[in-house]
């Protein structure tokens, strides 16, 4: 199985006797008989973690890959208005997308590892950030050319420009109103982006049947509309906060290069306990590496895992 991870049990002449073993990388076994259970949960969690880490570089790279792909399809030929330069675009945004939540939903750590200074230095930071920018930015825009495609290819006058305006109404309003704590706006917030887009499809839906164009295509529409609006919020809500804390910690640096000293990464809580940066946000403590905690960007309050 993944990373070496194997199960062995041997059963006895009784078959009430079980003798189970646990390989770790195929080295260290241990004895199910004797070992407790949070000791074998915890090897394989921790088999997970290692398989996830190096499967999420490896997907970095398919990922950046598509999207750069993606970026000169999207700007690389404006004049191209053929059907087939459509659908190249089509199919490399879905294929990104996939990717993205993929990776989002499964990947059980810091999803933003590929520009956390701690993890891979301030230059890569800098060089993953205008990536991740530019990457995101071609995938919105893309995407609002495929479903104006769609639409339009489907015999009927209509944009998808209500419906994206109703989503960064929303977006806007959410951040202000969670900002400044606006409790009945944060609801409202929530609640207006829904029923906004619920009101752009009946609108679509309108359309469609004024200008008597294709149902099936219709439905594509919806569809791919749905997939790519929760694909980007998934995005945009992953990378916010990092990339609020690399501008933010750029613009005190004024300069390249460390951060700061190993002795200023170590910092003492409230409870006494010493902990020390692993990546991003979260700290570990430095007598048992199993104690994690994150910490809140916005307050700087410790909150363990």
């Amino acid at each position: 199985m993944m990373m070496g991870l194997l199960f062995a049990f041997q059963v006895d002449a009784q078959p009430t006797t079980k003798q189970g073993y646990l390989l770790v990388d195929g080295t260290n076994a241990v004895d199910t008989r004797s070992a407790s259970n949070g000791m074998i949960r915890r090897g394989i969690v921790l088999e997970w973690h290692e398989a996830m880490s190096h499967q999420s570089k490896s997907l970095m790279y398919w990922i950046l890959g598509i999207g750069l792909a993606l970026l000169f399809v999207t700007f690389g030929d404006k004049e191209n208005q053929s059907s087939s330069h459509y659908y190249t675009m089509l199919v490399l945004f879905i294929a990104l997308s996939i990717l993205e939540l993929y990776h989002l939903i499964g990947y059980d750590g810091d999803i933003t590892w590929f520009y956390s200074p701690s993890a891979v230095g301030w230059g890569w930071t800098i060089v993953n950030f205008i990536l991740t920018v530019a990457v995101f930015l071609g995938q919105v825009v893309s995407f609002i050319l495929c479903a104006n495609f769609l639409l339009y290819s489907g015999g009927r006058d209509c944009s998808v420009l209500p419906g994206l305006v109703c989503l960064i109404i929303s977006i806007v309003a959410f951040f202000i109103c969670g900002l400044f704590r606006i409790e009945k706006g944060f609801v409202y917030s929530l609640w207006f982006f829904p029923i906004s887009q619920v009101c752009v499809f009946i609108y679509w839906l309108y359309c469609n049947a004024r200008d008597r164009g294709s149902w099936a295509n219709m439905a594509a529409v919806i569809a791919f509309y749905i997939f790519g609006v929760v694909s980007l919020l998934f995005v945009l809500a992953a990378i916010i906060p990092t990339l609020l804390a690399v501008i933010i910690s750029l613009f005190f640096l004024n300069g390249f290069g460390n951060s700061s000293s190993a002795d200023a990464q170590i910092k003492t809580l409230d409870n006494g306990v010493k902990v020390k940066r692993s990546h991003s946000n979260i700290w570990v403590d430095v007598t048992d590496s199993n104690n994690q905690y994150e910490r809140d960007w916005t307050t700087g309050q410790f909150k363990k895992i």
